[in-house]
């Protein structure tokens, strides 16, 4: 019996001593403590401090989670346990975008006050909404669309966008193994399986303004910019001056590297371009325009498929120059051409023939060439670009033929070259309105900010002239100009000066054949302060005719050539002419 007590006895003991006590300053009990976070914006985006932002709190160990809204001070409170947490702040507002993330925050002794700074970003136009590998299913799941890689990209803007500035790259991920296998659905729950999912770290550069392929001539620049990295055409007829255009943009432009393809053309073209780039220096280096540029020769004699080549021989090494680095420009004299071997292989081939002869295929080929400019940032952080410059050889100057057509579907710059101006010997031959640029949105802030606050004001102003001065010209045509107000001359007059005096421009001459940007702005500004001040006298009935007698219009024609292109103070000696003459008739 003894023996009975002793055993329960020494049970008793050793079950009390292996309880512990329950200790009070435990981390994890019930007790409520304040955690205070402040939201820290940067410096220069103070004033995105505001009301309603969202504040995640996560606890890591039990796994729960609690949200809440900051006040306007950027300040949210949480009352929680003890614990160890993580808080997470993200803010979008439109395209600029604020992160912060505290890891493994202690919440043990105490209330807490936590200043959480924000990092800024800023979201693409342009980002990708999913990427698969191995294809992806049709909607409403009727099948697969047969690519090995399909990725879907999403408009993060309200506004349309172009692919042509945009640049696809991509890193093998440190985690994915592609079985090449067709994604599937589950029969019962009907989900979608993806067996072959591509996590992409890093994919898609997106750049908004790049600035101008800036070339020196006025029409171009000024009129109808080419972005960096965009894609223009040239279309003409004999005579026009598509060679000479492309050799002025090939001397002159801003670009690293040139890439000249004459594709098809006469063999003296490619002579006078070999003979004329070794003389001429390059303004930017002080070296031979030649230690710059590459000249791809495939001449009207060779054979038809070095053609085709030739046109993806150019792209391809301009392709390469940008991937170092560089910004490269390439020019492709004609693709009509290159087009024509199109049709003669395709002919051979006995395959179904399409517009005018031209293979069905044409526009895929075409918009294949041209959707290869672009403007892409490099896995080493340097920046490149491949801008192309085309011409067009439409026969007949006729340009609803399929070339000239379908390369206005892929290009955003057009520069239509003029038979009539041609003929008048007013080079660059571009008809002003004719042609078009769609850069001239994505350049405005680079003018802006690079050139002159009232550069694109200037520019609109110019062009609103010329498109009345058309206008008045079709009834000038059928009863002349005697019968128009003076209000009217005066608008045709100064459209004979931006006409002749700036869109006009000398290949020959030394001053005139390279114009910076500078100097074109302040071009624009006297031709308009001309015709403010001579508008005001017409207002008050001064004759157009007193205001043509002081020279001051054909002065101003002169000024391409009269003005250099380093010393702007003759264009101020102008503005005091124009101001003592005018003075002068208001007085008369």
């Amino acid at each position: 019996m003894k023996q009975l007590a002793y055993i329960l006895l020494l049970f008793i003991i050793v079950s009390t001593g292996g309880c512990t006590v329950i200790d009070k300053d435990n981390p994890y009990d019930d007790q409520l403590h304040t955690l205070q976070v402040n939201a820290v914006y940067p410096d220069e985006y103070s004033n995105y401090l505001r009301e309603g932002i969202s504040v995640k709190i996560e606890d890591i160990d039990r796994g729960n989670s609690y949200t809440s809204k900051t006040d306007k001070n950027g300040t949210v409170r949480f009352n929680l346990t003890k614990g160890i947490y993580r808080i997470l702040i993200s803010d979008k507002a439109d395209r600029d975008i604020f992160n912060g993330l505290a890891d493994k925050v202690k919440l043990v002794n105490g209330d807490l006050t936590l200043n959480l700074p924000l990092v800024h970003s800023r979201s693409g136009a342009i980002i990708i909404k999913e990427i698969y590998c191995g294809g992806c299913t049709k909607l409403p799941f009727e099948g697969n669309y047969q690519s090995d890689k399909y990725m879907i990209l999403h408009n993060n803007t309200s506004e349309t966008q172009y692919l042509d500035s945009l640049c696809f790259g991509s890193l093998d991920p440190y985690n994915s193994q592609a079985t090449n296998v067709w994604i599937t659905q589950d029969e019962s729950t009907g989900a979608t399986i993806f067996p072959d999912f591509l996590p992409v770290a890093q994919c898609v550069w997106q750049f908004g303004g790049t600035g101008p392929l800036i070339t020196g001539q006025r029409v171009i620049d000024t009129m109808f910019p080419l972005a960096k990295g965009g894609a223009a055409a040239i279309p003409g007829g004999f005579g026009t001056g598509k060679t000479m255009t492309q050799h002025q943009i090939a001397k002159w432009c801003d670009a690293d590297i040139i890439i000249y393809v004459g594709c098809g053309e006469r063999g003296n073209e490619m002579t006078q371009a070999l003979q004329e780039f070794s003389e001429l220096v390059d303004p930017r280096t002080g070296k031979s325009l030649m230690d710059r540029t590459v000249l791809i020769a495939n001449t009207s004699n060779m054979p038809v498929a070095a053609r085709e080549a030739s046109i993806y021989t150019g792209i391809t090494l301009a392709e390469y120059y940008r991937d170092m680095g560089y910004h490269a420009a390439m020019m492709a004299d004609s693709t009509s051409r290159w087009a024509e071997a199109l049709r003669e292989i395709s002919g051979r081939l006995e395959e179904m023939p399409a517009d005018e002869g031209y293979p069905a295929y044409l526009p895929s080929r075409l918009a294949e060439f041209y959707e290869r400019a672009g403007y892409v940032k490099t896995l080493n952080g340097a920046e490149g670009s491949v801008s192309v410059i085309g011409a067009v050889s439409p026969q007949g100057n006729d340009f609803s033929e399929p070339v000239t057509q379908n390369t206005k579907r892929f290009t955003r710059c057009f520069w239509a070259l003029d038979k009539s101006l041609a003929y008048a010997r007013h080079y660059p031959a571009i008809n002003w309105n004719d042609s078009y640029s769609e850069y001239l949105g994505d350049l405005g802030g680079w003018y802006y900010d690079n050139v002159g606050h009232d550069f694109m004001s200037c520019r609109e102003r110019i062009a609103n002239l010329l498109l009345q001065e058309n206008n008045l010209m079709q009834i000038v045509k059928l009863i002349g100009s005697d019968v128009l107000p003076d209000d009217q001359k005066l608008t045709i007059e100064i459209a004979r000066v931006i006409r002749v005096g700036f869109l006009q421009q000398n290949a020959f001459h030394a001053v005139d054949t390279y114009v910076p940007l500078e100097k074109q702005l302040k071009m624009m500004e006297t031709i308009l302060y001309l015709y403010d001040k001579c508008a005001a006298l017409v207002a008050k009935q001064v004759p157009v005719s007193r205001l043509l007698a002081t020279g001051l219009f054909d002065e101003l024609v002169q000024m391409k050539y009269t003005v250099p292109n380093d010393d702007f103070a003759k264009l101020d000696e102008l503005h005091k002419q124009i101001d003592q003459k005018l003075a002068a008739v208001a007085q008369g």
